[in-house]
């Protein structure tokens, strides 16, 4: 992997990123690390020197009063990502799906299902970028 981040691939005047923050969070959870999306933002840039980079940074989250602690600090960095880094952030609630176990006991599952609207983001912008990245840990795509 590390040597993908230390090549130069020349000629791409527009990069289309789309980050399925979902996954990826699950994953820097998993590895108790969190990306530096600024960081990732310049080594883009100087990988592909583009004329035109645009990031797509999609999530999930909670509805109010579905947890324990407060959502407000995901807030915020939605509009440090929006404000500050200049992407584009496409959010929704979480849908919440009552279920049920074989044992009849009833619970509650959260689905983000971002990867629909990335997929049709992707195609549907697919004559606005010559390269698209894709970040994410789902195997649907």
């Amino acid at each position: 992997m590390q040597e993908i981040f230390n090549k130069k691939i020349e000629g791409h005047k527009t990069v289309y990123v789309f980050v399925d923050a979902s996954n990826i969070w699950a994953a820097q959870k998993s590895n108790g690390k969190l990306l530096d999306y600024k960081k990732i933002q310049k080594k883009l840039k100087e990988i592909f020197n583009p004329k035109k980079l645009e990031i797509f940074y999609y999530s999930a989250y909670p509805a109010d009063g579905t947890r324990n602690y407060d959502l407000d600090g995901r807030h915020k960095f939605f509009t440090f990502l929006k404000k500050g880094l200049g992407f584009k952030v496409i959010k929704k609630q979480l849908k919440r799906i009552r279920t049920e176990n074989e044992i009849g006991e009833e619970g509650i599952k959260e689905k983000g299902d971002m990867d629909v609207e990335i997929s049709i983001d992707i195609m549907s912008n697919i004559n606005n970028y010559d390269t698209a990245v894709l970040f994410s840990g789902d195997s649907d795509f």
